[in-house]
């Protein structure tokens, strides 16, 4: 029996939830090497600094809160955690296929 596949909308709500997490991602590296340039930069005040890394910090649980909280845009069941993914290839309950082709 084939898996099931996620409707037009299924499929736009697994985009977007994917997009604000690579996105979180990707701002707390952005913020990260900021960071570390503000380190290595003489004259730059302590409370910029501190701005800086909270933001990364910000960023870098918001991305881990959304990855834990993910769910099966089908059947609202959550997503397994997984080190190497951020998505399944398909949900434990209902087997609709989550992973792009």
């Amino acid at each position: 029996m084939a898996a099931p596949e996620l409707t037009a909308a299924q499929r736009r709500k697994l985009r977007l939830w994917r997009r604000m997490i690579v996105g979180c991602l990707v701002a707390a590296g952005v913020a990260l090497f900021t960071e570390v340039v503000l380190l290595a930069w003489p004259g730059v005040s302590r409370g910029v600094r501190l701005t800086v890394g909270g933001i990364f910090v910000e960023l870098a649980i918001s991305a881990a809160v959304l990855g834990a909280l993910g769910r099966c845009p089908a059947c609202n069941a959550g997503f397994d955690a997984s080190p190497q993914r951020v998505l399944p290839e398909s949900c434990r309950q209902c087997g609709v296929l989550l992973a792009s082709p």
